[in-house]
């Protein structure tokens, strides 16, 4: 039957070659089964767009390949390769080795991923990157734009905007203030209203609460400050003591409890020497600087306006011409130019009230300043007593040239 065309023949006898030809009833169309070999494997799925010759899976099933066997198998529904949990859209999914979980913290709703809850890192790496990241408050919001790194950091933030915290419990507190920074852990940790405020360094401007513009570099930096504002501080502890009080700038200074409007520089323990560039060679006019025992700068103001119990210096100056002028060269300096003036310890015992003394009450230098208005008290005193002596020198001169024309008279007679 080699060659020949069976009609509807339940069997068909093979051909010479092994084969067996089909008409499908249209011209030029055969279907050809191979029992030997002759015709290579087509793939399972031709077409994938016009699905012609391909393979549909019914939902919920699995496909596995084992390449060895050359096998296809379909399974049931479950296991690694399911489909996604009902539920899960606008989630980033996980996969815990069996199926695919949810996350609680990556979200995306289609243009991109945002952040909320708690986002933990891998033990790992908590060690450096904390416990919980943007705990709390939802990162970066454009309504709410705010940016917390660390445990704690802005864990009670509510209407605060702009705000920045980098550290442990940083910013932790702030409800109602916008535009801090604070770097460092517990830096602003209790700032509720406070606003546009930075901190950087481990617990600066730490108890601040509603004090605004403050700016602090350094550890412990304006730690105690609660409500103050408008205060620089820079360096470790700077202006640590400072609880309340505006406009301070301390540098290296840990300033004092309560004042405004002062500049402190180092501290008298740490630093003993000040150079300053631009002085030495600058020609002014104006009043003298003097240093108080405590290193406050400041000129000695003249005006009645601040003056009060203004009496006439009258004897107050006598003790002068009991002091002892010297000169003398500073110890370690002894190449330097010959010094002239007074003794502290010297002028101690008869003018007290013209020493400076150290923090620790040692005489440390005269308070030359106030010497020209006591010599010129002296000055004038001397010019009254030449005076009232000119005064009697004439009268005894006048008083003697009339005794020598009495005498004159006399002599002629």
């Amino acid at each position: 039957m080699a060659g020949q065309t069976v009609a509807n023949a339940a069997v068909v006898p093979l051909g010479t070659a092994g084969g067996v030809t089909v008409i499908a009833g249209v011209s030029g169309t055969d279907l050809i089964i191979d029992t030997n070999g002759y015709y290579a494997p087509q793939a399972v799925v031709n077409t994938v767009n016009g699905l012609s010759g391909a393979v549909t899976l019914a939902a919920g099933s699995n496909v596995s390949i084992t390449p060895s066997g050359q096998t296809l198998t379909i399974a049931s529904n479950g296991g690694p390769g399911g489909l996604l949990p009902a539920g899960s859209f606008g989630q980033t999914l996980r996969h815990d080795g069996i199926s695919w979980v949810a996350s609680n913290a990556l979200r995306n709703d289609g243009t991109d991923i945002s952040v909320s809850g708690v986002l933990r890192f891998p033990a790992a790496v908590r060690a450096t990157a904390g416990l919980s990241l943007l705990f709390h408050n939802t990162g970066i919001d454009p309504s709410n734009p705010n940016t917390f790194f660390g445990i704690g950091a802005g864990n009670l933030s509510t209407a605060s905007g702009d705000n920045t915290a980098f550290g442990g419990h940083a910013l932790q507190s702030v409800t109602g203030g916008d535009g801090n920074t604070a770097v460092g852990f517990e830096a602003l940790q209790n700032a509720q209203e406070a606003t546009g405020n930075t901190a950087s360094g481990s617990e600066a401007l730490r108890n601040n609460t509603i004090g605004n513009f403050n700016t602090a570099y350094g550890s412990s930096a304006l730690e105690q400050n609660t409500t103050g504002g408008g205060n620089i501080a820079l360096g470790e502890a700077a202006g640590f003591n400072l609880t309340s009080g505006n406009n301070n700038m301390y540098l290296g200074n840990e300033g004092v409890a309560s004042e405004s409007g002062t500049v402190r520089l180092g501290s008298g323990s740490v630093h003993t020497r000040l150079f300053v560039a631009g002085v030495l060679n600058s020609t002014v006019s104006g009043a003298s600087v003097l240093i108080s025992g405590t290193g406050q700068l400041g000129i000695p103001t003249s005006s009645a306006r601040f003056k009060e119990d203004i009496e006439d210096m009258a004897d107050a100056s006598s003790a002068l011409l009991k002091l002892r002028p010297v000169t003398f060269r500073y110890k370690g300096h002894a190449d330097d130019p010959l010094q002239y003036g007074l003794v502290a310890e010297e002028v101690e015992k008869v003018l007290p009230e013209l020493v400076l003394n150290d923090p620790s009450g040692q005489p440390q230098t005269v308070l030359y300043h106030e010497l020209p208005a006591m010599l010129l008290n002296e000055l004038e005193k001397q010019e009254k007593r030449i005076e009232q002596e000119d005064a009697e020198i004439a009268s005894l001169r006048q008083q003697l040239k009339s005794l020598e024309e009495r005498l004159s008279e006399v002599s002629r007679k």
